[in-house]
């Protein structure tokens, strides 16, 4: 699984706008489900990588969205809260 702000996989998660270079990545787990890192790691890791907006999107939780929000605030990023539904 790769880490924030590392290049999209073939199912193309992030986006970067041509005009500004800003980045967006949609699909972030954390350790709260089977992501790399905890929250707010992870939201300093796509902070530092060029990502601007990045949504949290754990598998059948929300535990680690309120940390990363918190994170995101301090940093200036746009963090939209999310889950990944197993069905």
């Amino acid at each position: 699984m790769r880490g924030a702000g590392e290049p999209a996989n073939e199912a193309g998660h992030a986006m970067r706008d041509e005009e500004t270079g800003e980045i967006a990545d949609l699909h972030l787990p954390t350790t709260a489900s089977d992501g790399l890192l905890p929250p707010a790691e992870l939201v300093r890791r796509a902070h530092a990588a060029g990502v601007r907006v990045l949504a949290v999107t754990d598998h059948d939780t929300t535990q680690g969205v309120e940390e990363a929000m918190r994170e995101s605030a301090r940093l200036g990023v746009c963090c939209l809260p999310g889950v990944e539904v197993g069905v």
